[in-house]
């Protein structure tokens, strides 16, 4: 079974968002990595500074972006996205 993170996002701006990784969040924990995402969603475009959005240039498909799409359409609550 591969391993779950925690994931939160942060808006930084109209379109820039901050995606953090955690493994736990048993407490004091600083995050493992921190994305930086930018999703317009009017146009349905995003990328992420992530490796993969990076040489592979993901794009729109990223799970990074694909995360900030979710945490949008959920409200943008504060909860931990589990992937």
């Amino acid at each position: 079974m591969a391993e779950k993170f925690e994931y939160y996002v942060r808006r930084l701006g109209e379109i820039n968002y901050e995606v953090a990784k955690f493994s736990s969040m048993s407490g004091g924990e600083q995050p493992l990595v921190v994305y930086n995402v930018v999703y317009d969603p009017v146009r349905a475009r995003g990328k992420c500074d992530c490796p993969a959005g990076t040489y592979r240039q993901t794009g729109i498909n990223d799970k990074h972006v694909q995360i900030v799409r979710d945490w949008i359409a959920g409200g943008e609550q504060l909860t931990a996205l589990l992937r």
